[in-house]
């Protein structure tokens, strides 16, 4: 089992929006979630315990954007709220675009041509970033999709590209190229960033219909597996409640098909997740009904024996507009709900079975199908290696974890010998976490690592 450390220190805004830098701290930022908690942006040290504002505050409100992290490690944010819902008009999305860094703060680039709230983004292969779905101008969801690109600006694609998703549809670049997109209500389909095109799965079963549920690809992103779970619906009674229900597909099958696998311990409405480093997921939070009777415990999903176990609870409720990531270290981030400033972390099992291993020699990036070589403080049994990219995450979407299986090789029992991803499709350009595993599970802290075009 593991265990759960309340922070000293408030987060003093709500964590609506969580992302990771690659100097490995955490900024969040909120919208107007509570008349006592300012719409503001706040960066946590997870080593100093600081918390600080960044120098400056973006001009648009935020609220309800789509983030994704770009190549260069900075973080990219689009859209928002421009008008919040009155007796005449729904929420009305932001065009605005940022992008945003730990020192420098927050930079607003040229607009999108469609407002969007509630949008998802998610980095591409080739670096640029597919931007869809959100409640536009007329506050109905834009069916246009849009990709920027951060040497030339924005790119409109044409209608033939058009679909329309729900808000905040669940994405993810998967080992062919494609974009797997499903959730909130939307089956299973797959855009062709080259083509510009949907298709579907011909007989692949229907996806459960919950909204603000999970679905994640699974580790390692090379099985193509997404675990679609949770969420929540309105049953023939009109009661709203939250989904245990579990599915999975696996995409590398010749003809892929949903089926049902065991049901999480408890269902969860707007639920978080991370991917660990020993190739679990992590889930916590989210309510039995909508927005309320919190699940207090999170679960543990084992890809390989497809199961859920149940850990120790939390000591704060999560619900609606929280947020979990994964720190270098190895424990998981906890924080937000609307009106809630304090912070949790979790420390999974694993760092509670010894000493860990230590990496003491790193470099700060390498190619794709680059060999490189980092060195160990101790000699150890090394069992794995893996990439963890950093997260972006908001309503219940990490936009940008991702777990890639690194081969190596030990030559001696202080080094290892590491081979980069040779395909961007699977591990998209950008800041990585390298975590080496010892022979019983235990990750190393991990140095953040750019992957780079040569």
């Amino acid at each position: 089992m593991g265990s759960w450390e309340l922070l000293e220190e408030s987060s003093e805004v709500a964590a609506v929006h969580a992302a990771l830098f690659p100097n490995g701290e955490v900024v969040y930022y909120s919208g107007n979630t509570g008349q006592d908690i300012p719409a503001a942006t706040r960066i946590w040290n997870p080593t100093t315990h600081e918390v600080r504002e960044p120098p400056n505050a973006p001009e648009t409100d935020i609220f309800c954007s789509g983030l994704a992290p770009l190549w260069d490690g900075r973080l990219f944010v689009v859209g928002g709220t421009t008008l919040y819902p009155t007796d005449t008009n729904p929420f009305i999305g932001s065009k605005a675009a940022y992008i945003l860094e730990p020192e420098g703060g927050w930079q607003r680039v040229n607009d999108m041509t469609f407002g969007r709230w509630y949008p998802s983004a998610i980095m591409l292969a080739d670096g640029r970033v597919l931007v869809v779905s959100g409640a536009s101008d007329d506050g109905g969801i834009t069916p246009r999709i849009e990709i920027y690109n951060q040497l030339t600006g924005w790119e409109l694609l044409s209608e033939d590209a058009d679909r329309l998703l729900p808000l905040y549809p669940r994405l993810h670049v998967l080992p062919n190229g494609e974009v797997a997109c499903l959730g909130n209500g939307q089956d299973l389909i797959f855009f062709n960033p080259d083509t510009q095109t949907w298709r579907a799965i011909g007989d692949a079963g229907v996806t459960p219909h919950g909204d603000d549920d999970l679905a994640v690809l699974l580790g390692p992103a090379q099985s193509a597996r997404i675990l679609h779970t949770g969420g929540g619906a309105v049953d023939e009674s009109g009661q709203e409640l939250g989904v245990a229900a579990a599915q999975l597909i696996d995409l590398n099958d010749g003809n892929p098909a949903w089926r049902d696998i065991a049901p999480m311990a408890n269902p969860r409405w707007f639920p978080n997740s991370a991917l660990l480093p020993d190739g679990t997921l992590f889930v916590c939070g989210g309510g039995r009904g909508n927005n309320s009777d919190p699940v207090m415990e999170p679960e543990i999903f084992d890809p390989v024996t497809e199961s859920w176990t149940t850990d120790v609870p939390m000591q704060v409720p999560r619900l609606y507009h929280s947020t979990a990531l994964l720190l270098p270290d190895g424990r998981v981030w906890v924080a937000g709900t609307d009106s809630e400033t304090r912070m949790e972390v979790y420390t999974p099992d694993y760092l509670l079975r010894g000493l860990r291993p230590v990496v003491t020699d790193a470099p700060a990036s390498v190619a794709y199908g680059q060999g490189f070589s980092v060195s160990l403080l101790e000699p150890t049994d090394v069992s794995g290696v893996c990439f963890i990219r950093l997260s972006a995450v908001t309503h219940a979407f990490n936009m940008g974890q991702r777990h890639v299986a690194l081969d190596f090789s030990q030559g001696d029992a202080q080094s290892l010998d590491i081979t980069a991803p040779n395909d961007p499709n699977l591990a998209p350009p950008g800041h990585h976490m390298l975590f080496v595993l010892d022979g019983s599970g235990v990750p190393s802290i991990a140095p953040i690592i750019q992957l780079v075009y040569a």
